[in-house]
C-alpha cells in the first residue's frame, strides 16, 4: 500500500521538489498574487504576511512544468 499524497506542501518542500531555492518559490507565490493569477505559483497564506505558505501538489507540478530553470550561461555564436 502506498502512502497518500499530502494535501498541502510547504515552501521548503516545493523548493526541494522543483530543485530551486526557497526564495524563488516565495517570489513565484507573490507574483501570482500581484498578477491576479496570470503568472507564478498558486498558494495560500491563511493568517497574514508572516504565516506559512501552503501549496497544493498539483499547483507545484503545474509551476514546475510551465517554467523550466533558466541557464545562467549564454551560448556564444561561432
Amino acid at each position: 500500500m502506498t502512502a497518500p499524497e499530502p494535501q498541502w506542501l510547504t515552501v521548503q518542500q516545493v523548493a526541494a521538489y522543483a530543485q530551486r531555492h526557497p526564495k524563488t518559490v516565495e517570489r513565484a507565490l507573490r507574483l501570482y498574487k500581484r498578477s491576479n493569477g496570470r503568472k507564478g505559483l498558486r498558494g495560500a497564506q491563511p493568517n497574514g504576511p508572516n504565516s506559512c505558505w501552503r501549496i497544493r501538489p498539483a499547483d507545484a507540478d503545474r509551476w514546475c512544468g510551465a517554467e523550466p530553470p533558466k541557464s545562467t550561461r549564454r551560448l556564444q555564436s561561432v
